[in-house]
């Protein structure tokens, strides 16, 4: 079940998922009350929308997070789910952020891979896509791909 599978990849950081629960609601809420630009989170993001996410892929993105900020920090910080929490809040910022200025979402919608990965409609582009015989937890298969976008009008065409 899908508590289950939490409870499992959660080990460790019981204290610290709830922590950064609230501190993302807080981060939403304060979305343009500072003199920076606020780092809007849309409701159909697909990682953090609340209209896109179910609470529970939503909790697992925060694992991701926080596991990723406590293998960064040093051994005593570990121990501590404030700095942990701090450090994925940091990263989760910088991913909105990077979000926001490459207008990410934009990239999703209908039509926009034939627009961004062909000749075409964009030149210079190409994408190269293999499959390695990789599987991802539910062993669906994964690809592989690598995107090349070139500037140079002149550039060798594929």
């Amino acid at each position: 079940s899908a508590l289950a599978i939490l409870a499992k990849e959660s080990t460790g950081l019981e204290t610290a998922l709830p922590l950064l629960r609230l501190e993302f609601e807080k981060l939403k809420q304060l979305e343009g009350s500072n003199d920076e630009e606020p780092l809007m989170v849309d409701p159909e993001d697909s990682i953090f929308g609340s209209l896109a996410v179910s609470p529970h892929d939503f909790d697992m993105t925060l694992l991701r997070y926080l596991k990723v900020a406590r293998s960064s920090l040093s051994k005593r910080e570990k121990e501590d789910d404030h700095k942990i929490v701090e450090a994925a809040l940091e990263r989760i910022r910088s991913t909105l952020k990077y979000r926001k200025d490459y207008d990410v979402l934009a990239m999703h919608a209908p039509g926009m891979a034939r627009k961004i990965m062909y000749h075409d409609t964009n030149p210079g582009a190409c994408l190269y896509a293999a499959d390695a015989g990789l599987t991802d937890k539910k062993g669906r298969p994964a690809l592989i791909g690598r995107l090349g976008l070139m500037i140079n009008e002149d550039a060798e065409q594929h």
